[in-house]
């Protein structure tokens, strides 16, 4: 955490000498969230948002905050307006996909983690999150093609968890 502590005090003073600069608080709202300090990167986002109100970057990263904190509700408002403002960055429609699954809206998740895939077809996360969708509406044959598309794209196994995850779903599912 010392490289971070110190780039958030760089950006800290830049932000001082330049408190209208919406790009350096957006940076150090970013700093500040790697280095587990939420309130203040809060502050930095919603800072960045007030001087740049179209920063599809900061409203999405506000949603990951609230989404933490279990605001699922402020969390779905940043996320959605991330996806409103720039729809074709395909973490967007996987974080509102996420939130809308918690809420338990899951024609909405399928929509947006399909969107997702639709835009990074190698999309880990979004194939996991579409498959444990699938499984919840009990389309269990579609559930499996994308446990299985996670383990087919990760042949590395880079992602660890995700596979870990995957080959547990599906060896409940193909029992069925």
């Amino acid at each position: 955490a010392g490289m971070l502590d110190l780039a958030s005090k760089q950006y800290r003073y830049i932000v001082n000498v330049k408190p209208d600069a919406a790009e350096w608080h957006y940076e150090l709202a970013k700093t500040l969230s790697s280095t587990q300090r939420p309130t203040q990167a809060k502050h930095h986002f919603e800072r960045t948002i007030a001087l740049d109100p179209d920063h599809a970057h900061a409203h999405n990263q506000l949603g990951h905050l609230y989404f933490k904190s279990r605001e699922v509700g402020q969390a779905r408002v940043y996320f959605q307006k991330a996806v409103e403002l720039d729809g074709t960055v395909a973490n967007f429609h996987n974080d509102l996909g996420a939130v809308a699954a918690v809420s338990r809206d899951v024609d909405t998740a399928m929509r947006e983690f399909r969107t997702a895939i639709e835009l990074n077809p190698d999309f880990l996360e979004a194939h996991f999150n579409l498959g444990a969708a699938l499984e919840h509406k009990q389309m269990f044959k579609e559930a499996i093609a994308e446990f299985k598309t996670v383990l087919r794209l990760d042949k590395e196994g880079a992602d660890k968890s995700l596979i870990l995850k995957s080959k547990q779903r599906l060896l409940r599912l193909e029992g069925k």
